[in-house]
C-alpha cells in the first residue's frame, strides 16, 4: 500500500490528482513547493483510493482536513505521515502543524 499527498493547493492536485510520497521508516514524506502564499488544506489518502485517507482527526473514510498557511510565494512545506502512530502533520517554514493520534489497533486494522 503506497499513500499521496492531495489538498487544494494546485502543487497538492487541487483535490483531483495526488502527489506521491515515500516512505523513509515509518514516515511517509513528500516535500512540495507551494507557489503562492495563502491558507489550503490537505491530507494523505491511499494511492487514487479514498477509502483510506489521514487528516487532522487520524485515519477514516472520510478524515478532516489539515489546515495550513504559507506566508510568501515558493515556499517549500513538508507533509509527513506516521503510520505506526496514526499522525500527519505539516511543516511551513519550521513550524508543523500537527494532527490527533488514531490508537494503535485502529492503524493495524487498517493494514491487515
Amino acid at each position: 500500500m503506497t499513500f499521496e499527498v492531495i489538498g487544494s493547493a494546485p502543487e497538492t492536485g487541487a483535490w483531483n490528482t495526488g502527489v506521491a510520497a515515500t516512505l523513509n521508516g515509518d514516515i511517509w514524506q513528500v516535500e512540495i513547493v507551494i507557489g503562492t502564499a495563502g491558507s489550503y488544506q490537505v491530507k494523505f489518502r491511499r494511492t487514487n483510493d479514498w477509502s483510506i485517507n489521514v487528516g487532522a482527526d487520524g485515519y477514516g473514510t472520510n478524515s478532516a482536513n489539515v489546515d495550513y498557511t504559507t506566508t510568501m510565494d515558493n515556499e517549500p512545506v513538508l507533509f509527513e505521515f506516521n503510520q505506526a502512530t496514526g499522525r500527519m502533520r505539516v511543516t511551513v517554514g519550521g513550524f508543523a502543524t500537527p494532527s490527533h493520534s488514531s490508537t494503535w489497533g485502529r492503524v493495524k486494522s487498517l493494514f491487515r
